[in-house]
């Protein structure tokens, strides 16, 4: 846990999916190992600790909510500071949730003579 990137990817992936090893030491392993993961990665994890609701997080149709709870704000925590997603809050239309803030995307405007 804290050194993850000495850990070897056989050794990463036995402790995922180990029975022997508690859900929430998975989950804080994936926020350890996070930085070094691709997003398709992240999101065999996600799937692998049925936490399917984070991956509506890459969807950008989507609006995915959290329930407020400490597993919750560590991991949109650990979302945020990976850059996945720009920021979170509480919903001010649902209490008791999060929701997600993403990343404005960068839209450039054409000058006036291509116009």
């Amino acid at each position: 846990m804290d050194n993850p990137i000495s850990v070897s990817e056989k050794l990463k992936n036995n402790l995922i999916h180990s029975d022997k090893v508690s859900r929430d030491k998975k989950i804080d392993f994936l926020i350890a190992i996070m930085p070094e993961l691709c997003r398709d990665s992240i999101k065999e994890i996600l799937t692998l600790l049925n936490l399917t609701d984070y991956l509506k997080i890459f969807d950008t149709r989507s609006r995915p909510k959290f329930e407020i709870n400490d597993e919750n704000e560590k991991l949109l925590t650990a979302f945020k500071e990976n850059n996945l997603i720009a920021s979170y809050q509480e919903n001010p239309e649902k209490e008791g949730y999060y929701k997600i803030i993403r990343f404005k995307s960068a839209t450039k405007t054409l000058p006036q003579e291509l116009l």
